[in-house]
């Protein structure tokens, strides 16, 4: 709240949620080096856009109002439990409905959410920066948990670096104060661009995957329709130390398109519908243990809340080093 520069500019964004409020500057240029007004790159919107500010306010009352509603979702510190409240109702939304008939149309990620947690208690942050995922904190059952998801609105639910960056962000906060973490899974993989490659892409996703291994809490997936390639691996899988992964009868998981599959192993794309019909439905992922059990959309909810009651008590040994290298 109010302008900020130099080597001071550094210190807010250490901060587990940073709300900055328009009409301010948080930069670490000065603005005649910059050659440009402060609010232009270190703005509130810049810094929304950016992922560096979680939210804006439009003034100091409701910075402080944010704040507020944010901390419901803390525990008092970082060896406490997550909070418990009482368990609201649920938004009225038929979930078997929700996917569209063809691969190629969207849906939006965030009613499915708002579907199944308490209702009114989805509580997003970063939205204006890498909106092809969704995170935040809600309650399911009165349970504080965190919330990441991918968002077929936004690049058909496609990871780039900046998605990943954000996701691994949030998911080590949830980790730091003991939130469970609940995922979405819709994603056909990552970005296959050139510029996305000159982005860093492999070191900056690479942290998403860290994150997710890393994290002791509790972890829960939902896959509602693709899991495919590294968003296979790196969204919330078995492999990455998911404790339960339920998949609707819809989801596809496998690592690669039964297309890209049929040119690898046999030179051309004419066994896509048999590798299809074989692999990429959510039974052959079950089978193999990549999913715990394919769930009806309407039953999301009640797999969740016994699920979070199962891994209430969840402890994991931790090894005995100084850090690992993210």
């Amino acid at each position: 709240a109010g302008n900020t520069s130099g080597i001071a500019a550094f210190a807010p964004t250490f901060a587990d949620v940073l709300v900055v409020t328009q009409g301010t500057a948080l930069h670490q240029a000065a603005s005649h080096v910059a050659g440009a007004e402060p609010e232009t790159f270190g703005g509130a919107a810049a810094h929304a856009e950016s992922g560096t500010a979680h939210l804006v306010a439009s003034d100091d009352k409701q910075a402080l109002s944010l704040v507020r509603d944010v901390l419901a979702y803390f525990p008092a510190n970082n060896r406490a439990a997550a909070p418990r409240v009482d368990a609201g109702s649920v938004a009225d939304f038929d979930l078997n409905s929700v996917i569209p008939d063809t691969a190629a149309q969207a849906y939006d990620m965030s009613e499915v959410i708002k579907a199944v947690v308490d209702e009114g208690s989805f509580f997003e942050l970063s939205a204006e920066a890498a909106q092809n995922i969704l995170t935040g904190f809600a309650y399911i059952d009165g349970r504080a948990v965190g919330i990441v998801a991918n968002q077929p609105l936004a690049l058909a639910g496609a990871l780039d670096s900046a998605a990943a960056e954000k996701a691994a962000r949030f998911v080590r906060t949830c980790d730091a104060f003991n939130t469970p973490i609940v995922e979405f899974v819709d994603s056909p993989g990552f970005v296959p661009t050139p510029e996305e490659e000159k982005a860093g892409l492999l070191r900056r996703a690479s942290k998403f995957a860290y994150a997710q291994a890393e994290a002791s809490v509790g972890k829960l997936t939902v896959i509602t329709r693709k899991a495919i390639g590294p968003a296979y691996a790196f969204m919330g899988a078995k492999d990455l130390g998911a404790d339960l992964v339920y998949a609707w009868p819809t989801a596809e998981i496998a690592v690669t398109q039964a297309s890209q599959a049929s040119l690898a192993i046999y030179g051309s794309e004419d066994k896509e519908e048999e590798m299809d019909e074989l692999f990429l439905h959510p039974y052959a992922a079950a089978e193999r243990g990549l999913a715990d059990n394919v769930i009806e959309p309407t039953a999301t909810r009640h797999y969740l809340v016994e699920g979070l009651r199962l891994l209430e008590r969840k402890a994991v040994a931790q090894v005995p080093k100084k850090h690992g290298t993210v």
